[in-house]
């Protein structure tokens, strides 16, 4: 019955070191050959030779290097994550989700009405490659099936865990950027720990158990506060913990 918010990876020093040195290879790739590139910086699609210097070599077998070392951490912290999760009991339920569909592209337009420039279609393609999350449920699919369990995988088309309100017993959406839901006045929840929460009582793989969201709830506020409590003081997870209230 713990309450907890953890990140999924701690790789944000080599995450960091990749973006800087990727950066910096291209600029020498520029650099070195300008003919490459056409008037708005895009590659030519003809054929064409590369030349690339010692120094460029060098950096790119330091960006290697960093490379395995981010999966070797990542590797690590992801089998805490495990071992933790399953020290909480051995029937773990998760969001059937499509991770790679994160990483596409918006096919919608949009425009930023303060300058009227189109925005950027871009999603959540880093944040996925950062964090792994397809790697936990994996990693978890593969530790339960040594105790003849499976990951209980739930429909969120039907549950739409983030959108639920179990006392007004109503669905409502609300964009990214909004972490915490106001149930009633005065009874705030966080987004993520409460999705959760919910996520745990579902039955059928669709369907919430609402005597148990109601008995149990009490204890998993109380629990919750404490955590974001805990979040706050130790710096970690900033945004999960200071967005919108809706």
């Amino acid at each position: 019955d713990g309450v907890k918010l953890l990140k999924l990876s701690k790789t944000e020093q080599e995450t960091r070191k990749i973006r800087i040195l990727q950066r910096s290879l291209e600029r020498k790739r520029r650099m070195a050959n300008p003919d490459n590139y056409d008037e708005n910086g895009r590659i030519k699609k003809k054929r064409k030779e590369w030349k690339l210097s010692k120094n460029y070599f060098r950096e790119l077998k330091r960006l290697k290097e960093i490379y395995r070392k981010k999966r070797v951490k990542d590797n690590q912290h992801k089998n805490i994550l495990v071992k933790f999760i399953l020290s909480q009991g051995d029937t773990v339920k998760a969001e059937k989700t499509s991770v790679n569909s994160w990483k596409n592209k918006s096919k919608k337009t949009a425009i930023n009405k303060n300058n009227g420039k189109t925005m950027s279609k871009k999603r959540f393609g880093k944040s996925v490659n950062s964090n792994a999350p397809g790697t936990l449920k994996r990693k978890l699919s593969e530790k339960l099936s040594y105790f003849g369990k499976e990951l209980i995988e739930i429909n969120p088309f039907k549950t739409k865990a983030s959108q639920f309100n179990h006392i007004k017993q109503e669905f409502k959406k609300c964009s990214l950027e909004v972490r915490f839901k106001e149930l009633i006045q005065g009874i705030v929840v966080q987004r993520d720990l409460y999705s959760a929460f919910l996520i745990k009582n579902v039955e059928n793989l669709s369907e919430y158990n609402m005597k148990k969201i109601n008995r149990q709830f009490e204890k998993f506020y109380e629990k919750q506060l404490k955590e974001i409590e805990r979040i706050k003081n130790e710096g970690g997870l900033k945004f999960y913990v200071s967005g919108k209230t809706v």
